[in-house]
């Protein structure tokens, strides 16, 4: 089949066939109120306090309160971000974050951001372009709510660098799509100075936007402003001018080239052309400078306000649903409050009004104003009264755990509308509570949204095997696949806690096989609690809901772990049959880990090595000509190089110094042994105090250990 098929390209930096449609691990992010606000203050909003209209993006007990549209960027950058400082990378993308510039950006939302969200996010590499001496690389990003349903598209489209001239497709050729004509629009806002500081805030850590040494070094007078806070600035010009009925709702997708880099301090002219009701295309310039600094860029907006998708208030449940909480959920108490309302018909005329419940993602409407009243989940068409607040404090308030009143005055609960409406829901503690839990049996209902586990736990006489008899399944698993060697060409480490117990599944050498202790050199590790293991292994835990909370963690070569794989074709019965015979034998017995052995330190070693080199290479020091610290960790330790004068000397304990560095006693060994200095600082490993066009010398330390 590979014989057929004519291979894509690409060089040393890109394997095309390898990284064209590669989909990563899912991710999973959240935000809230706080982070809203937070990003509105970093692309400039309320600058006057004063203003409702940007004073509604920045407070969140604020009338109307809402997100900027262009958040919407946030979340999918920072997972970006994220998986590039923790080096998981696509297979075939050979480069580093040295070689890559922002270049364009696509926004899209699918309904208005809601205040608060946990999310989730699909993330693959969409198109690779080649433009001659550089290439084009776009990641999608789509990114999902709590319920599934689809939220907002990102692409990203990164500039690489001296990654082209393979001969491969050039890709769509942008134009400026500006009129001829006069701008309809024009806002001009000055940044602040320290507007980069304050964007860096919302999760963009790179150091070229805050460190005056680093952006030198990389050829800039001083930091430059974030590529995607001229994007937010851009964005809330366009909107405060062109959105239907002024509401940033009716947003609905963005899209922009960057063209040239703008710098705290100066003055953003936007400008603005309305082909359509629903269409402006804008511009915008450095007055200082007069220079084009985004271009071939469109804000497009919605003609009605899209609504999530209404969901019916849960009857009964299913066998398959989840197993029932120790507490009431959300669910729960709008069930027992639609029950309440249904047999008493009389509120309607006694209330009289319309409430909206906003509880984070979910909403509910409860009507005591229309018919015999009723209560669904989803959005009002117009509610007298709405109550903003989050699930678990909604649910301590509704059992008696939480105090409306501290709620509301701590900024927890908001209220708006008519306001007074709020006191006649005092008629809920009349809510017989045995009534609503007899109703609930009868309809079938379970309380904490599901029936019963099933198979939630082993039943009287089933197997259940332990770790160690699980690793012995995957080991005869793995030697009777005579070519899985050739397939996965790995060796990973595992580390289990509670109880503690490390094994090996090596299948990189010989036919392959599992053994217990740890390899001498492993290309990932993976360590995990027995207990989450186990719960992985019986498909009761999702690997990457393990790895998003923290409980598995993953290093060394982080994208060989998706080669485990390998393992979902095991067949259960026979591994079950392995497992019972391994503790018929008590092969499949855990052994203990045997007391950790204290590696002795490595950083004596390196600078003694480095002192004899300086006395044979007394040129070292000229090439330098500074003092530069180390401060080393795991264990701590500290050494000063004065390489400002003379052959340059070694000695322990920091003095003053043009730059301080600051790793681990094992990273700074790797360094000595020929390691990557910029590798050890864009996995955040390895820190730069002071003058950073010194980090390069670091490659004095190559070659001191073998």
């Amino acid at each position: 089949d590979n014989l057929g098929t004519k291979s894509q390209g690409g060089n040393e930096l890109i394997d095309v066939d390898e990284a064209l449609g590669y989909e990563f691990p899912e991710q999973r992010s959240s935000y809230d109120e706080r982070d809203l606000a937070l990003y509105a203050l970093g692309v400039g909003a309320a600058r006057n306090p004063l203003d409702q209209t940007e004073l509604q993006y920045a407070y969140e007990l604020a009338d109307g309160f809402k997100a900027i549209p262009t958040y919407a960027v946030v979340p999918a950058v920072s997972m970006v971000l994220k998986m590039g400082k923790d080096g998981v990378q696509a297979p075939g993308m050979h480069y580093g974050l040295d070689r890559i510039l922002h270049g364009e950006q696509y926004t899209e939302l699918k309904r208005p951001l809601p205040t608060n969200a946990k999310l989730r996010h699909k993330i693959r590499i969409k198109d690779i372009f080649d433009k001659v001496r550089n290439a084009l690389v776009v990641t999608e990003i789509r990114t999902f709510d709590e319920t599934g349903e689809e939220l907002m598209v990102n692409e990203l489209t990164t500039f690489v660098r001296g990654a082209g001239g393979w001969g491969g497709e050039r890709g769509p050729k942008g134009e400026d799509n500006a009129p001829a004509r006069a701008a309809d629009a024009v806002v001009e806002e000055k940044i602040a100075d320290n507007q980069a500081l304050l964007y860096r805030l919302s999760g963009d850590w790179n150091p070229l936007h805050a460190d005056p040494n680093f952006a030198t070094a990389f050829g800039f007078e001083k930091p430059i402003l974030h590529g995607l806070c001229t994007f937010g600035y851009a964005g809330r010009h366009v909107i405060n001018k062109f959105a239907p009925k002024g509401d940033a709702r009716f947003f609905k997708s963005i899209r922009v080239r960057f063209a040239e880099s703008v710098f705290p301090g100066e003055t953003i002219v936007t400008e603005m052309w309305k082909e359509s009701d629903t269409k402006i295309i804008f511009r915008c310039k450095v007055k200082e400078r007069d220079k084009v600094v985004v271009d071939r860029a469109t804000i497009e907006f919605y003609t009605e306000i899209p609504k999530p998708k209404p969901k019916a208030v849960a009857q009964a449940t299913s066998a398959g649903s989840a197993p029932a909480s120790s507490g009431p959920t959300v669910a729960d108490i709008f069930w027992g409050m639609r029950f309440h309302v249904e047999t008493n018909p009389a509120l309607v005329g006694q209330v009289g009004k319309v409430f909206q419940f906003k509880l984070g993602t979910a909403e509910y409407t409860l009507d005591l104003k229309s018919g015999k009243g009723s209560v669904t989940e989803g959005v009002a068409e117009k509610a007298d009264c709405t109550l903003e607040l989050s699930a678990d404090d909604f649910i301590g308030m509704a059992t008696g755990k939480l105090n409306p009143q501290k709620l509301y005055f701590g900024g927890k609960l908001k209220i708006s509308g008519d306001v007074m409406a709020s006191q006649k829901l005092d008629f809920l503690q009349k809510v017989d509570q045995a009534k609503v839990a007899e109703a609930m049996k009868a309809a079938g209902y379970t309380p904490g949204g599901g029936a019963a586990a099933a198979g939630g736990g082993a039943s009287e006489g089933e197997f259940v095997p332990t770790s160690g008899e699980a690793f012995a399944a995957i080991g005869d698993y793995v030697q009777n696949q005579a070519d899985i060697v050739a397939k996965v060409g790995k060796t990973f480490l595992f580390k289990l806690t509670s109880p503690e117990s490390v094994w090996t599944i090596d299948v990189k050498n010989g036919k392959g096989g599992v053994s217990q202790g740890a390899a001498d050199k492993a290309d990932c590790t993976l360590e995990i609690s027995d207990s989450d293991f186990m719960a992985m292994v019986a498909g009761k835990a999702d690997a990457m809901k393990l790895f998003s909370s923290g409980k598995l963690k993953i290093s060394g070569d982080v994208m060989a772990s998706q080669k485990l794989t390998f393992l979902q074709k095991m067949d259960p019965k026979r591994a079950k049959e392995v497992a019972m015979n391994a503790r018929k034998s008590g092969a499949g017995a855990a052994k203990p880990v045997a007391a950790a052995v204290t590696k002795e330190p490595s950083a004596k070693k390196v600078f003694a090595a480095l002192s004899e080199r300086l006395t044979k290479n007394p040129s070292l020091a000229a090439e330098v000509k500074a003092v530069l610290g180390f401060k080393i960790t795991g264990p701590e330790s500290s050494f000063t190089i004065d390489l400002s004068s003379g052959t340059g000397t070694v000695k322990e304990g920091i003095s003053q110094a043009a730059a301080i560095f600051t790793l681990a006693d094992e990273d700074l060994l790797d360094l000595a042994k020929g390691g990557d200095a910029r590798d050890l600082y864009q996995r955040g490993k390895l820190r730069v105090d002071g003058d950073a066009r010194f980090a390069p010398r670091l490659s004095i330390l190559k070659g001191l250990v073998g």
